[in-house]
């Protein structure tokens, strides 16, 4: 860029006088440019982060949804309860085996573990597919715990400490839930 010189102007002054000397005419320009573009005022433009939503509450003992209060309506739980709803829901649900969810959402082969006898074998199956299955969340971004056991007599994964990372790097930790063979 080629050096401008500067017209007298009453309205403004790049530097104070007596400072002209130490910056050339470029160098006075970028800091008037920087000046400007640091505003304080100025409004975080990235997007807000997606809410977690609303959900209602599942039951995983009685199959059933919870009640709210005195009233015969579903309990509905908002934010991180949803997403644990969510999370509870995708790791009981077979891939492609809800008409309400995407073919995507849930743990692939959630049975295939029935008829295992060793633990461990059941276990190596199951961890991939539900950090796959949980992480297919727009908000969760990884699993940093992940402790299931597994009852061969039951066929059933009992996730006892589950500790999901959201996008904003929160931690959140889940209750202890079964997957069973009968799903959720």
């Amino acid at each position: 860029m080629a050096e401008e010189t500067f017209t007298d102007n009453d309205e403004f002054e790049l530097l104070p006088a007596g400072d002209e000397d130490l910056l050339s005419a470029d160098a006075q320009l970028a800091a008037a440019e920087a000046s400007l573009t640091d505003d304080a005022f100025a409004t975080d433009s990235s997007p807000a982060p997606i809410p977690f939503g609303k959900s209602w509450a599942w039951d995983r003992e009685r199959q059933r949804y919870k009640r709210g209060g005195s009233s015969a309506a579903p309990q509905v739980v908002y934010g991180k309860d949803s997403l644990r709803e969510w999370i509870g829901n995708a790791l009981c649900t077979a891939q492609g085996g809800s008409p309400i969810f995407s073919d995507e959402f849930g743990i692939e082969e959630p049975d295939d573990w029935i008829g295992l006898a060793d633990p461990g074998d059941a276990i190596a199956t199951f961890e991939p597919r539900a950090r796959e299955a949980v992480t297919q969340h727009d908000r969760v971004r990884e699993l940093d715990e992940l402790d299931p056991e597994f009852d061969p007599d039951e066929g059933v994964v009992t996730v006892s400490n589950i500790l999901v990372v959201t996008d904003e790097a929160e931690a959140v930790p889940l209750l202890p839930f079964d997957i069973s063979p009968t799903g959720f």
